[in-house]
């Protein structure tokens, strides 16, 4: 996802949310998500820590192996349109080298986000639906390298409304022509997915907020069908089935993730 485009979709605000207690087991499936953090435990052990308004995700702090704030992205403004939905995102990255700033605007079409736009560029990425609302395709165009490079991503989904496959397209080197790089083929509990609906994440695979479940196994084809990665993840629930903690193991890697929940 991160290699298709370099937009930035770290979105970011300084705050503070009381949520429940993980530890207790006292979520419930409508319980607002109010967060959730990923743990890299690899030579760097990198943590990431996100929180959600919204629908959106705002905050991001960003954590050494060692438990130091490595870097902090700060939303300074928020606009809204007539239906609360989200306009515009203005965040800076404050702590960290270098440091940055970028807007992203959001535009709506029947009632669906139809395009997210850096602000100040033409790098965007327009979303397609079927007739039940789910996102069918994902073009993203990328000018941050002073070329317009396009690719896009499309999304088949099953009567249960997970993804059980995803294929990358890309362009062909030293043209425009676009061909099929790489093919993903996923699994799911029957766990409501509390990500649902969320907008892209550049650290989380983006089936994560287009499926109805929650994803068990995640497998990676290449463009001659050959098998190149497997990641298989495990869940801990809550009383009425919405997942607290969640751990992947593929490729050598471990990567744990937690939930937020701010309960009545």
């Amino acid at each position: 996802m991160k290699n298709l485009l370099t937009i930035p979709l770290v979105l970011v605000i300084s705050m503070t949310i009381s949520s429940c207690n993980n530890d207790d087991h006292r979520i419930e499936r409508l319980c607002p998500l109010t967060g959730f953090s990923l743990h890299y435990a690899n030579e760097f052990s990198t943590r990431y820590e996100n929180i959600i308004q919204d629908g959106e995700i705002i905050t991001t702090n960003i954590y050494t192996k060692h438990g130091v704030l490595e870097s902090l992205y700060v939303t300074s403004d928020i606009s809204y349109d007539q239906k609360g939905r989200i306009t515009l995102i203005s965040s800076k990255k404050t702590t960290g080298e270098p440091f940055d700033s970028y807007s992203l605007e959001f535009e709506y079409e029947e009632g669906k986000l139809n395009r997210q736009i850096l602000a100040g560029s033409e790098s965007n990425i327009t979303f397609e639906y079927d007739n039940a609302g789910q996102v069918t395709q994902l073009t993203y165009l990328n000018d941050l390298a002073g070329t317009d490079t396009l690719s896009y991503i499309v999304n088949i989904f099953d009567h249960h409304g997970n993804v059980i496959a995803q294929e990358h397209f890309i362009p062909m080197e030293g043209s425009k022509y676009l061909v099929k790089d790489v093919t993903f083929q996923y699994g799911y509990d029957d766990h409501v997915n509390p990500l649902k609906g969320i907008h892209l994440y550049y650290e989380i695979d983006p089936i994560a907020f287009f499926s109805s479940n929650n994803v068990l196994w995640k497998k990676e084809i290449s463009s001659r069908g050959e098998t190149t990665s497997t990641t298989f993840s495990t869940y801990e629930y809550g009383v009425s089935g919405a997942p607290i903690n969640k751990v992947t193991l593929g490729d050598g890697n471990k990567v744990e993730m937690k939930f937020n929940y701010e309960c009545p």
